[in-house]
């Protein structure tokens, strides 16, 4: 592994940690009776990924708008980007790192320590 997979791995557990408890206090808050809360919450992450898509598919259009803007002989002189040679498999490690991180966030979560690892993040 390189120094950059490592610097991977680390991020991938970091951002697992924070995924896993996020997920059990969500739970929590369901099991609490809270669960117009947790549907609220749920409900703001659906619209954040809906106007994410959304967004995505308005910079296409705008993408597709200036080619048909630009005249051909323009775009003609850029030369199309070269076909990188084929990827290596991402070490193990790596590929694992975030349902680890995950895991280790419920678990700490579970253990008490929920909050003191959003307040060190």
């Amino acid at each position: 592994m390189t120094i950059g997979d490592w610097l991977n791995s680390l991020v991938n557990v970091v951002v697992g940690l924070l995924f896993g408890v996020a997920a059990y206090e969500l739970g929590a808050l369901i099991g609490a009776g809270q669960w117009v809360t947790a549907v609220f919450i749920i409900g703001l992450v659906v619209v954040f990924l809906l106007f994410v898509q959304v967004f995505d598919r308005l910079i296409d259009w705008l993408d597709r708008l200036m080619d048909w803007l630009l005249p051909s002989d323009i775009r003609a002189a850029i030369r199309a980007a070269r076909i990188p040679a084929p990827r290596q498999r991402k070490p193990l490690a790596r590929t694992l790192s975030l349902p680890a991180g995950f895991v280790l966030g419920v678990l700490a979560a579970s253990l008490g320590l929920g909050k003191e690892i959003m307040a060190a993040l």
